[in-house]
């Protein structure tokens, strides 16, 4: 019912920390200490699949195949639908030369800062608490249930209780 995960990426001159907190009712994707080639050229792609229907828009928010997405801070929200076309030879020699086209939903932002936070939900949004997105630790709360990922050794805070870890590690705590 719950995830935690993270990636830390170092390619091509980008590097960023994300951690990714999935719940029941939605998922908040954190990201800290982004580098690159300089902010408004750094793009991150939050969905990118088949059209299913109309895009709809309400507010800071994005609709598409039922669900809804938000970009809290870090860079404008961008979406659209355009055509595709490709080949799935350029994958593997085990698919055919067969081009695949299509309409595609592409969601995501253009970077203007070193953090950015975004939530994925299938409803309107969520109650979450978003409780660190630092270089040492990113975690959420909700409904009950705190996730953090330690990347150095330290601590967190979530209401009254402390949780302090000795090396980086990944938690997931109901209580």
């Amino acid at each position: 019912q719950n995830l935690c995960c993270m990636m830390q990426y170092d390619r091509d001159s980008v590097s960023v920390k994300k951690g990714y907190f999935c719940f029941q009712n939605g998922a908040v994707v954190l990201g800290t200490d982004l580098s690159g080639p300089g902010y408004g050229e750094v793009v991150t792609t939050v969905q990118q699949c088949r059209a299913s229907g109309e895009i709809s828009r309400e507010g800071g928010k994005v609709s598409h195949g039922g669900l809804f997405y938000e970009v809290l801070y870090g860079g404008e929200i961008q979406a659209g639908i355009t055509m595709r076309r490709g080949m799935w030879d350029d994958f593997s020699t085990l698919y055919t030369d067969v081009p695949a086209e299509g309409e595609v939903f592409e969601m995501g932002f253009v970077n203007d800062t070193s953090s950015f936070a975004y939530t994925v939900s299938p409803d309107r949004g969520f109650g979450y608490s978003i409780l660190s997105n630092t270089s040492g630790c990113q975690a959420v709360a909700s409904d009950g249930i705190m996730m953090a990922v330690f990347y150095s050794p330290g601590s967190i805070r979530n209401g009254d209780t402390v949780y302090a870890v000795s090396a980086p590690c990944i938690m997931i705590s109901d209580g």
